[in-house]
């Protein structure tokens, strides 16, 4: 474990700023989006990109816990956006899939994530919404790797 004596004072103080930024965002989302929860949406979003999934690919996509992914996944079959279905070739798994009501609603809640978001992203220049979007993108890269290991490396243990 690094100690913050050890940290080159800009990278602590991007740790902390992101840290800092999670929560407000999450509530700033909470806020704005009355349609679905940023989590549905994101749920919703992935069955729309790839197709139908099996449950542990959404977990992982989405890097939620079996539980958390669960709990999603039923609440929005019982509002009809969601329908589960046997795999076809392996018992142990169930796919998931979009339903014709959840791509409407999907597509609703997200004209109004679109219009909720990007709205915040404008106070910045073009050439910083580039960057800030390339930083982005090489952090959640970064922390996938990471992750991706540790859960690895947990299984070979066998924790």
């Amino acid at each position: 474990m690094t100690t913050t004596n050890s940290v080159p004072a800009d990278a602590l103080r991007v740790a902390q700023e992101f840290s800092a930024f999670g929560p407000v965002w999450i509530q700033y989302m909470r806020s704005r989006l009355h349609a679905m929860s940023q989590s549905r949406m994101r749920l919703l979003a992935t069955l729309e990109k790839h197709g139908p999934q099996i449950m542990s690919r959404l977990k992982d996509e989405l890097c939620v816990t079996a539980k958390s992914i669960t709990g999603l996944v039923d609440h929005l079959e019982a509002d009809g956006l969601v329908r589960r279905t046997p795999h076809p070739s392996d018992r142990r798994a169930t796919v998931v899939e979009i339903t014709p009501a959840g791509s409407a609603a999907f597509a609703a809640s997200w004209d109004e994530f679109v219009a909720e978001t990007v709205d915040v992203f404008l106070v910045l220049p073009p050439e910083d919404r580039e960057a800030l979007a390339r930083i982005l993108g090489a952090v959640r890269e970064e922390v996938v790797r990471r992750s991706t290991e540790a859960a690895a490396s947990a299984e070979i243990a066998g924790t």
